[in-house]
């Protein structure tokens, strides 16, 4: 009996792992779309000079190992963007920080290297 109630698992397993790969995969797009969209409205209309210039010198290096909004507020020297994410957070369960940030800062540093040198 265990065998056959093992063999009748395992494609409903196999369809319920496809379908939760697929939940994922589609957070994730959104996650990534929503960072990538705020993380270009930040810059144009929030992040100051300064602020630009910690994001781009932490952009190649630190965020490679810390990549949390904390550690992008350092960079900053500001506090705002934790308390954005921690919002995110607590309104949606599938909020996905490391795709979030990642796609924010992507963001941030297209508009960056858009204006950079033309200041």
């Amino acid at each position: 009996m265990p065998e056959e109630l093992k063999d009748k698992e395992i494609p409903e397993m196999e369809k319920l792992i496809e379908r939760l790969r697929m939940e994922k995969a589609k957070e994730e797009k959104e996650w990534n779309e929503v960072g990538l969209r705020d993380g270009k409205e930040d810059a144009a209309k929030t992040l100051s000079y300064s602020e630009f210039k910690g994001i781009e010198k932490g952009y190649s290096d630190l965020f490679r190992y810390d990549l949390t909004a904390d550690a992008i507020d350092r960079a900053m020297g500001s506090e705002w963007l934790s308390e954005a994410v921690s919002k995110l957070a607590d309104n949606d369960p599938s909020f996905d920080e490391i795709v979030y940030l990642t796609a924010w800062l992507e963001g941030v540093m297209e508009v960056w290297q858009q204006v950079k040198d033309k200041l």
